[in-house]
């Protein structure tokens, strides 16, 4: 199951609110005036790259006719708006770097910058402890963010040995990882990062390991971003909750076995900034373990402002999860089940229609496959609501195009309210090869779609 990462305005952690002359001094640059970016490419201190990035940078803002206006007529705080501006344009593209094209313009615009670097959200990108070094000796006290693939660097130590710098690590991001490279970065993640809003770690498909929920010091509440996939943790959901300003989580390759849904709703219950949720869980090999207890009169725990998700794992195990929570403001969602649901229950049908979008449903789209990602048949439905691009996907396994549509005819019963209104039915999928077989039950799988 893929993730769609979307933009994200995120104003990254204040660690300082100045920054002093001594060290902007050390970028002074040679101009004729440092405030005009108009000046002749014959000028001393301006090269044609640095004057065609910068009008490049400037384009997505509105343009206003106010007559000759050379830019040092703007002030400070019309600068740093524009500043922001364009970091807010770059994000998704290589949002720790806008900057350094900026700072070398003129000697006003690097005050400006280097004097707000937690409302512009400066950060340090370095890929090993040398990088760290060569890094801090030219640039101010800025945030730090690791960045490292492992297997295109030999010395991992040299990469691991950035994490002691930890008062000033604003962002982790670790790919690759072994188990043993993992182990390394976990014995020196047990203190405090006061100032991680980042955290991103993903396995090389090995499982790692997190016993002690003194990792980051049991607490972390500048996180804003949690991406994390490979790890056994049990005591994340802890973790998490400290976290009240999260706006992305990301759990990949989880273990049913170390999360139990109790946590995880609890856990999410203080998340009221979270925007973007995925979670998968890893297909279980053993026997399933004991039954999920079904809730019963639980009020949901409302998710105030998520906008995207995307679920996968054992259909009992989701099913009871999305009867626990509600997204009023969800525009796109996925449900994907390894296991072959019984559709006994609402709780889908309910939760989507909870979520205000989808409460009148326009179009419905299902496509019946031979043979899906596990190997086996499966069918996937798409939901679209009756204005806007919005798209709520359920897919689950089910071997043959008869099966299949019984299976569909059945979950239809606790679908009424959703389906009596959608005026447009489509159907795909190489499984209806066998469409006009007479055993196939076409008239319990039609019958709801009394407006098509």
């Amino acid at each position: 199951m893929g993730s769609r990462r979307r933009s994200r305005k995120h104003i990254g952690p204040k660690v300082t609110d100045q920054v002093s002359h001594s060290h902007a001094q050390k970028f002074a640059c040679r101009h004729p005036d440092p405030t005009d970016i108009n000046i002749p490419s014959n000028d001393q201190g301006y090269s044609g790259e640095y004057r065609g990035r910068v009008r490049c940078m400037l384009r997505p803002l509105t343009v206003v006719l106010l007559g000759r206006l050379t830019i040092d007529k703007l002030s400070d705080d019309v600068l740093l708006g524009i500043f922001d501006s364009y970091r807010r344009e770059y994000e998704g593209i290589d949002s720790t770097r806008w900057w350094h094209v900026l700072v070398h313009i003129c000697e006003r615009w690097r005050h400006i910058i280097f004097a707000f670097p937690g409302h512009l959200n400066l950060q340090l990108v370095c890929k090993s402890k040398t990088d760290m070094k060569t890094s801090l000796d030219i640039w101010p006290a800025l945030p730090i963010s690791i960045q490292a693939v492992y297997p295109n660097y030999a010395d991992e130590d040299d990469i691991i040995g950035t994490l002691g710098n930890r008062d000033r690590i604003a962002g982790i991001d670790f790919v690759g990882l072994t188990c043993s490279q993992f182990e390394k970065c976990v014995a020196l993640m047990q203190q405090s990062f006061p100032v991680l809003s980042s955290l991103h770690l993903f396995t090389d498909g090995q499982l790692g390991y997190v016993s002690s929920d003194a990792f980051l010091g049991g607490s972390a509440p500048r996180l804003k971003s949690v991406l994390l996939s490979g790890i056994r943790f049990p005591a994340l959901p802890k973790l998490l909750s400290s976290a009240r300003d999260l706006v992305d989580l990301f759990l990949g390759y989880l273990s049913i076995d170390d999360v139990s849904l109790e946590a995880m709703v609890t856990c999410l219950s203080v998340l009221n900034r979270l925007q973007y949720l995925v979670i998968c869980f890893k297909k279980e090999m053993s026997s399933p373990g004991p039954t999920i207890q079904s809730p019963t009169s639980l009020t949901p725990t409302v998710l105030p402002v998520l906008t995207y998700f995307s679920l996968r794992g054992p259909h009992e195990y989701l099913e009871n999860f999305v009867a626990r929570i509600d997204a009023p403001l969800l525009d796109n969602g996925a449900l994907a089940f390894d296991d072959e649901p019984t559709f006994d229950t609402a709780r889908v049908p309910q939760f989507i229609h909870r979520t205000e979008i989808f409460k009148l449903l326009g179009g419905v789209d299902v496509y019946f496959r031979k043979k899906g990602a596990s190997g086996k048949g499966c069918v996937t439905l798409y939901l679209r609501p009756s204005t806007g691009p919005a798209t709520f996907e359920l897919s689950f396994p089910c071997s043959g195009l008869l099966s299949q549509v019984a299976q569909l005819g059945r979950s239809w019963a606790q679908c009424q309210a959703l389906l009596s209104h959608v005026e447009r039915l489509r159907l795909g999928g190489d499984s209806l090869v066998e469409w006009n077989s007479w055993q196939v039950p076409w008239q319990g799988f039609f019958k709801p779609f009394t407006a098509v």
